[in-house]
């Protein structure tokens, strides 16, 4: 394998691109490191090394450094390790490293996303915020089975945070309030039943 070219990026990184097309990411110290020089010769030995101890060591780096601040979708993730520049075969190896640890489970993140938020949003707002974030139907459904959200309960706290005398409101303050809910997803019946009118 020859390089082709080392482009410089921003701050310290250099683009490595090999004559198959192949391309990845390393940082000035690698490259002296390893001792890469642009029309050289990349031995088969010397590139399984760098993606081994480098490029893979680092995206799994960022995959738990991503996942230490909170968990996240198998989708999200892969995002944000594309952003990184990582190569696609590495992003799939650290995914499969993730999901050997237990590290990333679309069900237990979804669940726990409902959880969280079901007094504050309908049924309808966190199933379409999950399929957004890349969260699978299944993972969605058995995380609803596990984790029932109580749309009334959240329509009371909705109606609570704009007002603390329901019957106090004309009717045009309550149709007001009541299209704000409809527009999070809250079904109409319930908003009625729940706004008195």
């Amino acid at each position: 394998m020859v390089i082709t070219s080392l482009e410089r990026g921003r701050g310290q990184k250099v683009y490595v691109e090999l004559e198959d097309g192949e391309r990845f990411l390393l940082y000035t110290g690698d490259i002296r490191r390893y001792h890469l020089k642009e029309g050289e010769e990349l031995s088969e030995e010397l590139f399984r090394r760098i993606m081994e101890e480098t490029v893979y060591r680092r995206a799994r780096q960022k995959a738990l450094a991503v996942l230490k601040r909170g968990d996240q979708s198998e989708s999200v993730l892969r995002q944000k390790l594309r952003q990184s520049e990582y190569p696609e075969d590495i992003v799939e190896k650290t995914i499969e490293y993730v999901y050997s640890y237990h590290y990333l489970d679309d069900e237990r993140y979804a669940g726990n996303y409902i959880r969280c938020r079901s007094l504050a949003k309908s049924r309808r707002q966190l199933v379409n915020e999950l399929r957004q974030k890349g969260v699978g139907k299944e993972d969605i459904e058995a995380a609803l089975r596990d984790n029932p959200t109580d749309d009334t309960a959240a329509i009371r706290k909705a109606i609570q945070k704009k007002t603390r005398d329901l019957d106090g409101l004309s009717y045009e303050e309550k149709q007001k309030i009541a299209v704000g809910l409809y527009r999070k997803g809250f079904q109409q019946e319930d908003i009625r039943r729940e706004l008195k009118f």
